[in-house]
């Protein structure tokens, strides 16, 4: 910072914020008129004395800097409402900051704090008290003082007892003490009547105290990652309550009272030991988000299909043999997770979740899909890996919305029936990978074959659905190696007419003796030389068609056209283009499958010779 900066004896407003500043200049005490000072962020290890000079001050932002202690002069600036020392390296604070009367907002988070200045407790005005992350061990008695205080966080502070005292704090309405080592509540923090938002997570609490129900203002109540084995029946009487988590608990069973927390938006109640749920969660009519997961859940009940405000869904890892139909009747569901559950089979009515955007389903028994699976329009995360699955409907051509796709370790014997009326991209591409690692696993040419040829199958949609030309090359090859000379031939022509249709202005492929823009069945390499190098597509028929040629019986006409390729067609730039070599590759593959016929094995031979010359 220049030392000029003292000239800015009008500035009110100054933001420093993220400069990797280590020091402050000595006049910046002499900004008389600064009501915002930004310094979060920074590499300061000191403040100068010259701080307390900014009289008017209101905000002072110093988190996230290296800050081992704070100047006496600190206590003059006695206009600030806020000061956030968070994310420092601070053992103690001053014992005049209490002269700060003004305060609203101390955030000393993430510092190393073991204990408070004694006179704290006269900065009767604070609003917000943020301690958490600190080393204190105990609960400060002099918040108890700080009677207007609304948001008190003392989250991950080793906090072993709350003192009854803290009804003394009326104005309350949020308190965060998760993350400590509390085993009990005292009666007393239940008669803060104003409380909205109460954090009891990863704490050690077995019980609550009966009188949670006074709590009646309380919107967000969260005591995940404790030892509670049942809930008082208070607790369902909080009629406001919004959001309940209680996950990570030992419940066993969930009280039919909780149809009484009708207002309730979110409930989490997964990595329980719950082996049912009460008929009475239907009249939970405004829940948007029910998580279940990692219970021991053997069915669901009917009323399940009231929810009609639910989003979310989620009962992954249960004990679940079916889904009820009354599922179809959650007609805003977006998520549905039921992985790793015992499900055989799919209720027709899921297709009536025209909202859905994501389903999992792995980890199963399902043999099969219900064709209505196809009327899922918005469906953009498929996920069925590791299921018995043999088949899929034809239906899930409707699946158009598809971005991700899991069908892993599915018992296909052989491809579904109906693979070649499949036309969804996301779907083929998930069976081909199937089919890829079944062909990387074979080991006889006969086995090979039919999975080449398999896999020609799925290409063949995938290509005229896509239109990509790689498809068109790859739906050939697995014809070639399938033994399917003609079918590869007449695959690579028909992509060949998309590589004609995507030369630029100019450049027109003549076939034959009429300009007709769509190539012919006759081959000619000097045809292609106009376009030597410059596409994927050519390179891949001057590569595969005397294969072809050779395994017809055609070896001296495939002979003498690659001598002129050899010469005609390469690269503009670099070496020729080893077309000899990916040839001769392709005829060796060719022979290890087993389908080079007996009568044309000599010529085949004589053309390896060739190429090897």
């Amino acid at each position: 910072i220049p030392p000029t900066i003292d000239n800015l004896t009008r500035l009110r407003h100054l933001d420093l914020t993220a400069n990797r500043l280590s020091s402050l200049p000595a006049g910046i005490g002499n900004l008389k008129q600064l009501r915002k000072l930004d310094l979060g962020s920074n590499r300061l290890e000191a403040l100068p004395p010259d701080i307390g000079q900014l009289a008017a001050l209101q905000e002072l932002d110093l988190g996230h800097n290296l800050l081992e202690s704070l100047p006496p002069e600190m206590s003059e600036l006695v206009q600030l409402k806020v000061l956030n020392l968070s994310g420092n390296v601070l053992a103690a604070l001053p014992e005049n900051l209490d002269r700060l009367t003004q305060l609203r907002r101390l955030e000393l988070r993430g510092n190393r704090l073991k204990h408070l200045p004694t006179n704290l407790e006269r900065l009767t005005r604070l609003h917000l008290l943020d301690l958490s992350e600190n080393q204190l061990g105990q609960f400060p008695p002099q918040i108890l003082g700080m009677n207007q205080v609304r948001t008190l966080l003392l989250y991950n502070n080793r906090l072993a007892v709350i003192p009854p005292q803290i009804e003394l704090l009326k104005e309350l309405k949020h308190l965060s003490l998760q993350e400590n080592e509390l085993q009990t509540l005292p009666r007393q923090l239940f008669h803060l009547h104003q409380l909205e938002t109460l954090n009891l997570s990863h704490n050690r609490l077995g019980r609550l105290p009966g009188q949670v129900d006074h709590l009646s203002r309380l919107r967000r109540l969260d005591l995940s990652y404790n030892q509670l084995e049942s809930l008082p029946p208070g607790l369902f009487a909080l009629r406001q309550l919004l959001h309940l988590n209680l996950y990570n608990n030992r419940l066993t069973a969930l009280s039919s009272r909780i149809g009484q927390l009708s207002d309730l938006e979110t409930l989490n109640l997964s990595a329980n030991r719950l082996t049912y749920l009460p008929t009475a969660i239907g009249q939970l009519g405004e829940l948007r988000m029910l998580s279940l997961y990692d219970n021991q859940l053997v069915a669901l009940p009917p009323q399940i299909g009231r929810l009609k405000e639910l989003v979310s869904l989620s009962v992954y890892n249960n004990r679940l043999y079916r889904l009820p139909p009354e599922v179809g009747q959650l007609y805003r569901l977006e998520n549905l997770s039921a992985s790793v559950n015992h499900l055989r089979s799919l209720p027709p009515e899921l297709g009536q979740l025209r909202q859905l955007r994501t389903l999992y389903l792995s980890y199963n028994r399902l043999r099969e899909l219900p064709a209505e699976i196809g009327q899922l329009s918005r469906l953009r995360v498929l996920v069925l890996r590791d299921n018995q699955l043999r088949r899929l409907p034809t239906e899930v051509n409707g699946l158009q919305q598809l971005r991700l796709v899991d069908l892993r370790n599915n018992p296909f014997p052989i491809l579904p029936e109906n693979a070649d009326s499949l036309e969804q991209p996301l779907l083929l591409r998930a069976l081909l990978d199937i089919w890829q690692k079944k062909l990387d696993a074979a080991q006889k040419p006969e086995q090979k074959r039919q999975l080449h040829a398999q896999m020609a199958r799925l290409y063949a949609p995938l290509a005229r659905t896509t239109g990509q030309e790689e498809n068109y090359l790859l739906w050939s090859r697995h014809l070639l190696l399938s033994g399917q000379f003609d079918q590869a031939e007449a695959a690579l022509w028909e992509g060949w007419q998309l590589e004609v249709a995507n030369f630029s202005e100019g450049e027109t492929y003549v076939a034959s003796s009429e300009a007709t823009g769509i190539a012919a069945p006759e081959f000619d390499f000097f045809q292609f030389s106009a376009h030597k190098g410059r596409s994927a597509y050519v390179r891949e028929m001057a590569r595969t068609l005397p294969a072809i040629m050779l395994l017809r019986g055609e070896g001296e006409k495939a002979a003498g056209q690659y001598r002129q390729l050899k010469t005609e067609l390469y690269t503009s730039e670099g070496p020729p283009l080893s077309f000899g070599e990916v040839l001769l590759e392709d005829l060796e593959l060719l022979e290890s499958l087993d389908l080079v016929p007996g009568e044309y094995r000599k010529e085949v031979r004589e053309v390896k010779k060739l190429l090897k010359e």
